[in-house]
């Protein structure tokens, strides 16, 4: 899962918008989801009704 670690250093802020996002991922990340599209190639976890993305 060296990739998906990777991944996870690459997705944005959810209040920044930049850097690295937490690492805590899952559930957690989708309930602080933001809502900006991502651009970064970052994986994301599911999308809420407002199409917010949720880091892994």
């Amino acid at each position: 899962h060296e990739v998906e670690a990777n991944k996870i250093k690459m997705c944005p802020d959810p209040i920044k918008l930049r850097g690295k996002c937490s690492e805590s991922g899952g559930l957690a990340a989708c309930a602080k989801s933001f809502k900006r599209k991502n651009t970064a190639g970052c994986s994301c976890d599911d999308h809420d009704e407002k199409g917010s993305c949720c880091c892994l």
